[in-house]
């Protein structure tokens, strides 16, 4: 591939309806993947003198200028290209654009190139996000944005929260290796929207991607095949893994259904199941599945409706054996306005079961229903220099249950949010927010000792964040974060993160991406309950991820990070490398230090 940008320009005339010819040009900008770009500047010098437009939501433009011979286009993150214009005649322009820089999330691109099997390791090589592992099989690994909770923030898993309320042990453990075709999180200040388990962060992970079709296998370290299909009505994807400590199976499917105008009934499903072995005669099975269906309108208001069921579970066995299981149903609805100024507003519920069995260690059966109801709303306003989210959510909870006999527990909660982006150029940037977010107690939490009253006890954290950031919109973006965190309830303490991170594109076919921040997490338990996991201290965190990539589209990635295992520090380094074998078609060979063990794959990857 000689090009990585490609935009397409077609010169016309038009003629307007009172007959007189005005030269117009028009065109479509796209990036090297055939997405549109937005906002790019056109500009040309034709008679009359100089004129300019930007591009639309879909990528186009339109641009009055006569005698047009020189187009010049720009785009943040881009190398500009100036055109040679022929009238009558389609101009085609190829330019680069630094993906890189352009945004702080790992694209599907980057997914389908980094030799990491597992999605949070993927997660966490965006700034400020922690990933926290143990070195034994429970609790499992955990993300959260800025080390804002031992816990880890939440996980939406195709869509679907996906947390364990019995014990809250990890939910990606059961996701095989490479599976993930894209991620995306969300901050802190979009909680008071999901509510528990929100606190540190919303954290997507999504086996759709934009390909019709993909597949890939992968043999070495880990044993690995996945195979998915996409269109506009649906996808099904069905992947398994396999190496020497675990075996991981996967399928989900999705289907649209269009109804009306701007109208669809949307359904999906998941079935995921995992085996972790790390010991001889210790191994954990765990499941989680799900079915959701919904419907949306896209109009001037939108509105959104849906309901879900899932059921997770989880079984250790050793010389004492011990299982949880849980099962939610929940539904709601929502509705939202577009423009400068809009609005939104939801309801809904949640209604939880599960139990705790690990009556070999002596420990009575816990079992209980937890039932939230919520009522949530907020605006948004966007101008020119500024966005600004404020919102409310409002939270009714009740848990019914315990061990040895049932103990009623409720509680009213609300969850307020204010965030602002302020943009006074195009080069520097700020973020400012301050939230209330909650986390509710496991059950284990609630009744491994007697309740001393109906009075539900959980978390409640002050959240105030702020970022700034620079960038010169060509090749480097700059951001400096600093946060403070108070959590009393359950826990009692602060917790603050300061960190820097920098994206260069140093040439156009060498990116350098390095960021990284010191955690102090000072919350102690209030009560003595049992959790899995090691009890916080201060952590220093980050990675520095080099990237190469040449316009024969051959790639290699190299990537050093100290993530955390049981808070301590875990420095490794990973790279791999990829190159196409034909059309759709590469090669692909990855490393990866995890749990200090060295992991090599090698594989091939179909997409078209």
């Amino acid at each position: 591939m000689k090009v990585s940008l490609a935009i397409v320009l077609v010169l016309l005339w038009a003629a307007p309806a009172w007959g007189q010819a005005t030269p117009l040009v028009v065109g479509s900008v796209r990036d090297q993947h055939g997405a549109p770009i937005v906002g790019a500047r056109v500009s040309a010098s034709g008679a009359g003198g100089s004129h300019e437009t930007t591009t639309d939501e879909s990528g186009t433009f339109a641009l009055e200028a006569g005698g047009v011979r020189q187009v010049l286009v720009t785009c943040a993150f881009c190398r500009s290209v100036e055109l040679a214009a022929d009238p009558g005649e389609p101009v085609v322009a190829i330019v680069h654009r630094y993906e890189a820089i352009a945004g702080d999330e790992p694209t599907p691109r980057d997914l389908a190139a980094l030799p990491y099997a597992h999605a949070e390791s993927v997660l966490a090589l965006r700034p400020f996000t922690v990933l926290n592992d143990s070195s034994t099989i429970l609790p499992g690994p955990r993300v959260s944005d800025r080390g804002l909770s031992r816990a880890g923030g939440l996980l939406l898993d195709a869509g679907v929260p996906n947390y364990d309320p019995v014990a809250n042990v990890s939910p990606l453990e059961t996701t095989p290796g490479f599976y993930a075709q894209s991620v995306d999180s969300r901050s802190p200040f979009d909680a008071f929207t999901y509510g528990d388990q929100a606190d540190a962060g919303i954290f997507s992970v999504d086996a759709r991607n934009s390909d019709n079709v993909d597949a890939r296998a992968v043999a070495g370290a880990d044993s690995v095949f996945r195979a998915g299909a996409n269109s506009q009505r649906g996808s099904a994807s069905v992947g398994e893994s396999a190496n020497a400590l675990d075996l991981r199976e996967r399928f989900d499917a999705a289907d649209v259904l269009p109804v009306g105008d701007g109208e669809t009934l949307n359904f999906s499903a998941s079935d995921a199941r995992g085996r972790i072995a790390p010991a001889f005669g210790d191994y954990l099975e765990s499941s989680f599945s799900s079915a959701s269906a919904s419907y949306d309108r896209r109009r001037e208001s939108d509105v959104h409706a849906g309901v879900l069921a899932d059921r997770g579970t989880y079984d250790e066995f050793s010389r004492a054996e011990f299982s949880a299981a849980w099962s939610d149903v929940a539904g709601g609805i929502g509705v939202s306005s577009d423009g400068p100024v809009s609005t939104f507003a939801d309801a809904g519920f949640r209604m939880t079961n599960g139990r705790y069995d690990a009556r070999s260690l002596g420990v009575p059966l816990i079992g209980a229903q937890v039932f939230a109801q919520h009522v949530v709303a907020g605006i948004r306003t966007r101008q020119r220099g500024y966005d600004a989210q404020a919102g409310l959510g409002a939270y009714a909870v009740s848990y019914d249950g315990g061990a040895g006999g049932v103990r009623p527990l409720d509680a009213q909660i609300v969850s307020p949010s204010l965030r602002v982006d302020l943009a006074p150029g195009q080069r520097w940037s700020a973020t400012f927010g301050t939230t209330g977010t909650f986390r509710l107690p496991t059950l284990l939490e609630a009744y491994s000792s007697p309740p001393e009253s109906n009075a539900l006890e959980y978390d409640r954290n002050a959240l105030a964040s702020a970022t700034l950031s620079y960038s010169d919109l060509q090749r480097v973006r700059v951001e400096f974060t600093a946060s403070t965190q108070d959590v009393s309830g359950l826990d009692t303490g602060t917790i603050t993160a300061v960190g820097g991170a920098v994206a260069w594109q140093a040439t156009p076919t060498i990116a350098l991406r390095a960021w990284s921040m010191h955690v102090d997490d000072a919350t102690t338990a209030r009560y003595a309950v049992f959790r899995y996991g090691a009890p916080p201290q201060p952590a220093t965190v980050g990675s520095l991820w080099l990237t190469y990539e040449n316009d024969a589209n051959v790639r290699a990635d190299v990537i050093w990070r100290r993530d955390l295992i049981d808070y301590l520090g875990d420095e490794h380094l990973d790279a791999s490398i990829s190159a196409p074998l034909a059309r759709g078609l590469r090669w692909f060979v990855g490393t990866e230090r995890l749990h200090r063990a060295r992991y090599l794959d090698i594989g091939i990857r179909f997409s078209q």
